[in-house]
């Protein structure tokens, strides 16, 4: 069952603009590490150590460092390695990715404050060249921590820092590994593909270049990041994707140049499912997670209240229903737009949606739940029915009721409530209320119907409706207009 909130769907959008926003578009002047802007590959947004003072140099190779071998702060010597790519695009440049010849997970680094020791330039240097390295190991920490659930080891990106490179000559460029999307997000060993130039097969672009941020997404919610190199796909391209994998907030991909992205041959054709089938765990025809899907029903509900601000301002989320109504009939479509968007979701409006379905389990909650995420749509006109509240007792779907897990991402109704309490969040912001008796939470994430007066303790109500949804380890019923709350 999906279990994942508006709210949630907001706290994301917002981690994905800070992340973007937090790159300082710089590398090699200023203090720090990490991926960075339009063409930076560092930044000022880190922590840790790093820089000299760590005594003699001692010889070693890059598959011990990464694997944390050799300590931070320790300077090095790399006696032959090969250069995968060279940072030359945008307004700061001189970034360098080295790999052992060997290849593979734990291969590959990224030079960081990089010198020629050979009186040459940096900008000179090219994939394939046989290069000797010394430097400084430094552990790279984002800004804020990794606050990033894909990041398995949470605690560092290995850099060398204040790099001296002798080029020794020229060779074969590194061949890419094979991976998937999944081996560099949710494999436990994620991080040993750090730094590594690696491919990624037949994957669809699932959202266009962003003109802030320069990435664009391909299946599985992955980004393909402009700082090597600039691209331009259309949402629907099958493409194959190389690139230098890195980390800064979430795991992404940096293409060299246009030969990086290339057309691909065999992306998965998606599979025509029902809602029902996709929050059913016992259908004939339930989908795999990540499965790409097409998927028809009724807006039931969106997200009406703005988050951010000009020009970043969006709208978060929205559900779809099954006209007939029931259990499994509904389901949470994590997508963004703005008010100038050409395509918005409008209640009552029947559409087909194609999306990738994913399980999600937020910091908060103990279950997973399933959505549909890298979602494009197209209105298929006002639908002939349009989905109502189904009344359902309020202790059947809180937390540990028995409807609680069919009816999530439905509309429900419940009747005749007292309020026992307000809820709010850890810096006392009012959210909502808290049912007496059952629980139930009632939350504000769509429509703030606790504004101009609140609902106190002790207030009763006739009937409460909106779409349930389940988020940081809670069912809460989220109204959606005034009359969804009937004092």
């Amino acid at each position: 069952m999906t279990h994942k909130s508006k709210a949630l769907g907001l706290g994301l959008g917002i981690l994905l603009a800070v992340a973007s926003a937090c790159r300082s578009n710089g590398s090699s002047g200023t203090d720090g590490g990490g991926v960075a802007g339009d063409g930076g590959v560092g930044g000022t947004d880190a922590t840790g150590g790093g820089g000299d003072g760590g005594g003699p140099a001692v010889e070693t190779n890059i598959f011990d460092i990464t694997s944390g071998k050799v300590k931070e702060g320790a300077n090095v010597t790399l006696r032959d390695v090969i250069v995968s790519a060279v940072d030359g695009y945008g307004q700061y440049t001189g970034d360098v990715f080295v790999q052992e010849a060997k290849g593979g997970a734990g291969s590959g680094i990224k030079l960081y404050k990089v010198q020629r020791a050979d009186g040459g330039q940096v900008s000179d240097l090219k994939p394939g060249d046989h290069v000797k390295v010394e430097g400084a190991v430094k552990y790279f920490v984002p800004k804020g921590g990794f606050n990033d659930k894909k990041h398995p080891a949470k605690a560092h990106v290995k850099e060398l820092e204040n790099a001296r490179v002798s080029r020794i000559g020229p060779g074969t460029p590194p061949a890419p590994a094979e991976v998937t999307v999944k081996d560099l997000t949710e494999d436990p060993n994620a991080d040993t593909w750090e730094h590594v130039l690696v491919r990624v097969k037949d994957v669809a672009v699932t959202k266009e270049v962003n003109p802030q941020y320069g990435e664009f997404q391909v299946s599985g919610g992955f980004a393909v990041d402009d700082d090597l190199f600039p691209h331009t796909p259309k949402v629907g391209d099958c493409v194959t994707v190389t690139g230098i994998s890195v980390y800064f907030f979430a795991y992404r991909l940096n293409p060299r140049d246009a030969g990086d992205i290339e057309k691909g041959t065999a992306c998965p054709t998606a599979k025509a499912v029902s809602i029902s089938d996709v929050q059913d765990a016992t259908s004939a025809n339930h989908p795999a997670d990540g499965t790409q899907v097409i998927v028809n029903g009724v807006v039931s509900a969106v997200d009406s209240t703005v988050s951010g601000t000009p020009p970043n301002a969006k709208y978060y989320g929205f559900w779809i229903q099954a006209e007939s109504g029931g259990p499994n009939s509904g389901i949470y479509v994590y997508y963004a737009w703005n008010d100038s968007s050409s395509t918005k979701p409008v209640v009552g409006e029947s559409v087909e949606v194609k999306a990738t379905y994913k399980e999600y389990k937020d910091a908060g909650s103990k279950d997973t739940v399933s959505e549909l995420t890298d979602a494009t749509f197209t209105s298929k006109g006002k639908a002939a029915t349009e989905p109502k509240p189904e009344t359902v007792a309020a202790a059947d779907v809180a937390n540990g009721g028995s409807k609680a897990e069919p009816y999530e991402g439905v509309l429900v109704k419940v009747e005749n409530v007292e309020v026992v309490d307000q809820t709010k969040d850890s810096k006392g912001k009012v959210l909502g209320v808290k049912l007496k008796d059952s629980g139930l939470l009632v939350e504000n994430d769509l429509f703030d119907f606790m504004a101009p007066t609140p609902l106190a303790a002790g207030a009763k109500l006739k009937s409460v409706s909106g779409v349930l949804h389940y988020s940081f380890g809670n069912f809460k019923i989220l109204p959606r207009v005034s009359g969804d709350v009937v004092p």
